[in-house]
């Protein structure tokens, strides 16, 4: 089987990553594995753990998402609420709440204490074959995400609005990747580079300044 590697940015660490059709498996430093996860119909293209490391949730091709026990390795929970094919997740810093990009042009916001879609977030492209994601940052209150059109977006959750669409990339941009430290946004794009966006300490998403390139 072979489907693409995922581009994914992230700060302050390398992920790389291989999947396959229907499975995935954890391994140690060592390369020993120790669980495979198996249950998804479909591609799995998204796999993350909750902040306190004893869950894991996978995100599918099947339009649905899987909690799996990282001590047992069963799935306590399947999470299908009619979603589109999933390209992407993120877990908030709580563990209460979990973003899902679709290829619906939509990325949800999911209560799962509730089990229940809090909120839509649209303006946005994402339904082809690209893995466009979405991240809860660069601040508690919004969202950040790619779009096909090579745009990156940061959405206010409170309200669902766009607070700032950063123009530059030349083709879909996949992830972002926010820095506490650097108040900054990286971007990730189709079109070979990383761009840096800074923004002013103590501002909003919405005064962020111009981009540094880096060629990647």
């Amino acid at each position: 089987y072979f489907t693409p590697a995922l581009p994914i940015c992230v700060f302050n660490r390398v992920l790389r990553w291989t999947t396959v059709p229907l499975t995935f498996t954890l391994l140690l430093p060592h390369n020993s594995q120790v669980r495979l996860l198996a249950g998804h119909e479909l591609g799995v293209s998204k796999v993350l753990f909750n902040h306190f490391g004893n869950l894991i949730f996978s995100g599918s091709k099947d339009c649905k998402i899987k909690v799996w026990d990282v001590t047992s390795g069963l799935c306590v929970s399947t999470i299908d609420e009619q979603f589109a094919e999933i390209s992407g997740l993120d877990i908030n810093q709580s563990g209460d709440q979990l973003v899902i990009a679709t290829k619906s042009n939509t990325n949800i916001l999911l209560d799962l204490r509730m089990n229940r879609v809090l909120r839509r977030f649209r303006g946005h492209q994402n339904s082809t074959l690209h893995f466009v994601g979405v991240q809860f940052g660069p601040a508690p209150g919004f969202l950040t995400g790619g779009s096909e059109d090579g745009r990156a977006l940061i959405w206010n959750i409170a309200t669902g609005d766009v607070t700032q669409s950063l123009d530059g990339h030349e083709g879909a941009v996949y992830s972002t990747a926010w820095s506490d430290s650097q108040s900054m946004l990286a971007t990730c794009s189709e079109d070979e580079t990383v761009k840096l966006w800074e923004f002013k300490a103590g501002d909003a998403p919405a005064a962020a300044a111009g981009p540094t390139v880096i060629q990647a």
